[in-house]
Parts: structure tokens; C-alpha cells; sequence
């Protein structure tokens, strides 16, 4: 990669392939092109634009917003003129930008709409070192006179105008950028606590991108759908450096809930998503054949039983003969073709997962589906760790290590890697989370192994694993991946080891998929938090819970639990902004359900403090029934 940068693999982009769609946006049902000039004209412009505004080297830029076009300019720009860009995700609340905001330091904030801008005006009071807001959507935002704001295009016709005297500065600019600047503050998503700013530079990220292209030739796909959040270094990853590394087209969905259709439309061979999106695909999945008509789910039931066989084949290195083969081409073309056709899936030749992991049950069923899903282990401060390879996969590991990689394990298990995609550490992080980052190393927190093989297991956060009474490990997050693979279950808090004698669980009913299986069921309901609580649907789970405790140890079975009268949020703190379970403080808000757990109590009542919308608040009891499984 020698010395090249983002900006740089732009500019040469731009030169090298011209006239071709470097991305498209889709608005109002059409999609709009932008060439690989246009692209890099529009960064430039950009840029040009906020050195007028009075941007120098090392300013902080913030940018928040869904996915698109406007994004990816400023990011760009932002540090092809040896600023920090920053992502913030579009779903935090004011609270959350704050301290991201205070933390970073930021002079500039892009944002895309009204609701963002709102968001970033009720704290200018209290963030005197932010000086320009720039909207790119100003839908809703035509009477608002507010000296900070300024629109998008604004700041690129003040660029264009700065241009006619300063052809070459913007040029300059770019060919000055180093490997070793940074690139992106990516904040983690505040599982242990709260989010930490990690330094990612341009070595970092193009590394990445140097390394997938190594391992899977389909990255150089025609199209990418950009549907994770921008704010995640997958994002970075994915949808900014592999794109610009390989000259792929990135494709921008008109929001979230064309989401779907969109994906379908563009039908790419390469897709990447959370662990979280491929569970909910499951389930989506399992949920529309448990309303088919008998014989769709017959056939379905059936197909799904002769592929899995070739699955599990596979998976020790068997192959199935002639004529399983063709029972499972016919499967393939009856059922799964048509089901991946409807998800926006049938072209995909490769699918990764990172950013936590999947259980075994999902990611053999997703391959029974055809998937050729690779689950990558990969961390916001080490990049890339470990990856399956084509033919190489293995449910319960999260692959080899990549090329040129190192793995160790410490004194207490502990996981630490070095390699050219880890950062050198944090944006004025808290006293002691340097020692995270020691020589080169950096200590990710998990706890795993390597197999015989030279595949890697991931077992869990080291803080989170624990001893059980009657011997062995406890891994939460194992067992929680396993009970989200039902569709009548949106989320799992598991709890156990220390001085409790068995495991328990904190179930999130999904309450689309079990309020259509009430209506079947003539349940009668009226809320989610009357419906979580009906015996018809504690025995609807306790079956769900048993089945899964069939493929489980004995000791790492789940023996209570209750149905939790509300979801998951990450509003409520309960989840991050990646949808991952912040533990420690959801145990500390449901101790008391926890403790009830642990007893002989039968049930358990719970206070919900709620907010109204004129600023009111009111607690409301909700009584929750604790029962155990068989």
C-alpha cells in the first residue's frame, strides 16, 4: 500500500475510471448516479468549502445521519484536509451526542435532516467550541435563522467559488495525507461502559481492505448495498475503503425502510451485516413459513431437512452422493431461491458477519439456506482478526487468522492481537485505558482458543464468563445468540455462575411474530406488556427455551425465566447503538427481577418510570410472572 490514503485512492479513482457510477443514491423511487469524478468533485468542493468556513489540520468533524452520498463527501474531505472526521449514529439521543461531542471536541457537525439539527441546536449553549452546523437535508429547515446553520450545498458553492483562484490547493492537500493520519475516530459502542473514541488511521483501514481483497476475490463485486450504520468502523471497513480499494459501486437504500426493496433492486454479490441483522433474517424467515398454508410448509419443512444434512456433511468434511446432490439442487431451486430472491440475497457469492457473534443453530441454518456466510472476529481497536476462508468453515469458530496477523493468549486468557489494522489507542480516553495498547498489542477482552485445526474459538468477554456451583464455564452470550434464534424471541439476557446454582434468562418476546401467532391462537391482548404475560405465551416459550436446552450441557441449561413486559431499547440504555446487550448496567436496572429469579417467588413486580411528551413522568407497576422449565 506504500503511502497511500483515502483521499489519495479517491483522486486516483477519479482518474483511472472516470465516467463509471462510483455510487448511487436512491430518492423518490429513482436512482441517481454519481461517476467517480463526480465523486471526487463533490469531496473537493466540500473541502474547499470548509477551509472558507475556517477549518484547519486537526479539527474535529462530526458527522450524523442515516447512510449516504453526503456522508462519505464529508468524511473524506474532512481528512483530506488533515481534520477528524467522526461518526455519531442517527438514533442517539441528545445525551449521547453530547458526550460524544464533549469528548471529541468537535468545531463542525454535518447532519442530515431536521430532526439531527434539532438535536445539535438544543446543546449549542453547552458546546461553545462548536461553531457550523451543515444539514444536507433542509426538508423542514427553511424558517430557521440560526447563525450556526448552513446548508450543504452552500458549503460546496463556497468551495467551487474558492477554487477559481486555488486550483491546486485542494490537490495539495490530498497528496500531503499520510498513512499514519488519522483516518476516523470510531467511538465503540459502550457495552463495559461509555464509548471510547479508538484512532483509526489510514493504514488501518486500507489494511483491512488490502486483506479481504487477498482472502475473497468477490469484493471485487459490481455493487455494495451500504446498510450498516456509518458511524461503525464496519462501515469504514466495508463501505468506504473496499469500495475505494476495489473501484466497486456503492449503493445507498432511500432510508430504512425501503431498506429491503432497495437491496433487492441493486441484488449484490457481496453483503455484510452484524450478527444481529442475519438472526433477525432467521426468524423473519422461520415467521413467514409458520403462516404459509399447509403444503408451503410441508415442502418447506421438508427442503430444510436436505439441506441441513448437506450442511452438517459438510461440516466434517463429507460430501453428500448423486443422489442426495440432486434432492438439495432441488431444493435449492423449489425453496430457498425464491426466499433468498425475496430478501435481495440471489446473486450473493459471499456474506460476512462481524461485530459479535453468531450461534452455531443460526449460522448452519443460514447456510442451509444456501448462504455462504463467512463470520469474521474483528474489534474496533485490533481490526481483523480472525476470518473463515472459502471452503474452510466452522459453526462453532469464527475462522483462522488472517495473513500476517498475530494472536497470543495472556496469563488469564485473554485474547490480545497485533497487526497493521490495530489502532495506537484512544481520543483522550479515561485514566487506564492504555493498557489496553502495549507494544503493538492490544487486549481485546475476550477470552478464547485455537483448536487443532488452526481455527479460533471465541468463548466470551472475560468479564462476563464465569464458574458455575456444579462445575464449568457459564458463557451468557452463547446461550442468549442460541434463544434469539427463535422468532418469537427479539432479545436474551442470561444470567447464572457465581453463587447461583443454575442459569436463568430475561426474555424479550418479539412482538410482531408472537402477536400474529396469538391472533392464530385466539389469544385476546391489548399491549405488548399484556401479551408478554398471558400463560398461553410463558408455555409458547417455555417450549421455545426447552428445545433450545436440549443442545445445550446440563449445567448450562435454563431452569426459570420470565418474559420481560417491554423491549429492549437502546433509549433506555439497555442496548447499544450496535444492538448489543450492555450487561452490567441492564443487570443493575433489573436486580430486583434478577433476585426474584433466584427465589421461590412465583412472581414479581416491576416499576416502569414513564415520559410524556410534555415532560411528565409517572412509575407504572407491571406484574411479572417468574416460572420454570422442565
Amino acid at each position: 500500500m506504500s503511502d497511500k490514503t483515502i483521499p489519495k485512492l479517491l483522486m486516483q479513482n477519479s482518474i483511472d475510471f472516470g465516467n463509471k457510477v462510483a455510487m448511487r443514491k436512491k430518492h423518490l423511487g429513482i436512482w441517481k448516479h454519481y461517476t467517480w469524478k463526480e465523486y471526487y468533485d463533490n469531496v473537493k468542493y466540500f473541502g474547499l468549502g470548509m477551509l472558507v468556513l475556517g477549518m484547519n489540520r486537526g479539527d474535529r468533524v462530526c458527522m450524523i445521519g442515516d447512510n449516504g452520498p453526503e456522508w462519505y463527501w464529508a468524511d473524506i474531505a474532512a481528512g483530506a484536509l488533515g481534520g477528524v472526521p467522526l461518526g455519531i449514529y442517527s438514533d442517539c439521543i441528545v445525551s449521547e451526542i453530547k458526550y460524544i461531542m464533549e469528548d471529541s471536541g468537535a468545531r463542525f457537525a454535518v447532519a442530515r435532516d431536521q430532526e439531527q439539527v434539532d438535536k445539535l441546536l438544543s446543546l449549542t449553549e453547552s458546546l461553545p467550541f462548536l461553531e457550523k452546523i451543515i444539514y444536507w437535508d433542509n426538508k423542514g429547515l427553511w424558517s430557521y435563522k440560526n447563525p450556526e446553520l448552513i446548508s450543504f450545498a452552500e458549503v460546496q458553492k463556497l468551495g467551487l467559488e474558492y477554487e477559481e483562484h486555488n486550483k491546486e490547493t485542494f490537490k495539495n492537500n490530498v497528496e500531503a495525507t499520510c498513512p499514519e493520519d488519522i483516518c476516523f475516530l470510531a467511538y465503540t459502542s459502550g457495552t463495559t461502559g461509555l464509548p471510547k473514541g479508538a484512532i483509526v488511521s489510514h493504514r488501518n483501514l486500507l489494511a483491512f481492505a488490502s486483506c479481504s481483497f487477498r482472502q475473497y476475490p468477490a469484493y471485487l463485486s459490481r455493487e455494495y448495498v451500504s446498510q450498516i450504520a456509518p458511524a461503525w468502523l464496519a462501515e469504514q471497513w466495508y463501505g468506504l475503503a473496499c469500495p475505494l480499494f476495489g473501484g466497486t459501486t456503492i449503493n445507498f437504500p432511500e432510508g430504512p425502510d425501503t431498506a429491503q426493496i432497495d437491496l433487492r433492486e441493486i441484488a449484490p454479490n457481496m453483503v455484510a451485516a452484524p450478527p444481529r441483522a442475519w438472526e433477525m433474517i432467521a426468524s423473519r424467515v422461520q415467521a413467514l413459513m409458520m403462516d404459509a398454508n399447509f403444503i408451503k410448509r410441508w415442502v418447506y419443512t421438508l427442503a430444510i431437512r436436505i439441506s441441513l444434512r448437506k450442511t452438517n456433511l459438510q461440516a466434517r468434511d463429507k460430501h453428500n452422493n448423486l443422489f442426495w446432490r440432486a434432492l438439495n439442487r432441488l431444493a435449492y431451486l423449489a425453496v430457498f431461491r425464491p426466499i433468498r430472491d425475496k430478501l435481495g440475497l440471489i446473486h450473493v457469492r459471499v456474506a460476512f458477519t462481524s461485530g459479535g457473534f453468531l450461534a452455531p443453530n443460526v449460522f448452519r441454518y443460514l447456510a442451509a439456506l444456501g448462504l455462504n456466510l463467512k463470520q469474521a472476529y474483528a474489534t474496533t481497536e485490533a481490526g481483523l482478526i480472525c476470518i473463515h476462508r472459502n471452503d474452510d468453515v466452522d459453526y462453532e469458530t469464527v475462522g483462522q487468522l488472517i495473513p500476517g496477523g498475530e494472536l497470543r493468549l495472556g496469563v488469564n486468557g485473554e485474547i490480545m492481537v497485533r497487526s497493521d489494522m490495530s489502532v495506537s489507542g484512544y481520543w483522550q480516553g479515561p485514566n487506564g485505558v492504555h493498557e489496553r495498547f502495549t507494544g503493538g498489542w492490544v487486549k481485546t477482552g475476550d477470552a478464547g482458543y485455537f483448536k487443532e485445526d488452526g481455527h479460533f474459538v471465541v468463548i466470551d468477554r472475560l468479564s462476563d464468563m464465569t464458574d458455575l456451583p456444579n462445575g464449568g464455564k457459564f458463557s451468557p452470550s452463547y446461550i442468549e445468540g442460541r434463544l434469539r434464534f427463535s422468532p418469537y424471541i427479539r432479545e436474551a439476557m442470561v444470567v447464572g455462575g457465581g453463587q447461583r446454582s443454575y442459569v436463568a434468562a430475561i426474555v424479550s418476546i418479539d412482538f410482531e411474530t408472537v402477536s400474529r401467532w396469538a391472533d392464530r391462537t385466539h389469544v385476546i391482548y391489548s399491549t405488548l406488556a399484556d401479551l408478554s404475560q398471558k400463560q398461553e405465551v410463558y408455555d409458547l416459550m417455555r417450549s421455545e427455551i426447552m428445545g433450545i436446552n436440549s443442545n445445550l450441557p446440563q449445567n448450562n441449561r435454563v431452569m426459570r425465566f420470565v418474559n420481560l413486559h417491554k423491549e429492549l431499547d437502546a433509549d433506555d440504555a439497555e442496548l447499544t447503538r450496535t444492538q448489543k446487550l450492555r450487561r452490567d448496567y441492564a443487570a443493575k436496572l433489573y436486580s430486583g427481577l434478577i433476585t426474584a429469579l433466584y427465589s421461590d417467588d412465583k412472581e414479581c413486580n416491576m416499576q416502569t418510570e414513564v415520559k410524556y411528551r410534555d415532560g411528565r413522568t409517572k412509575l407504572v407497576t407491571t406484574r411479572i410472572k417468574i416460572e420454570s422449565v422442565s
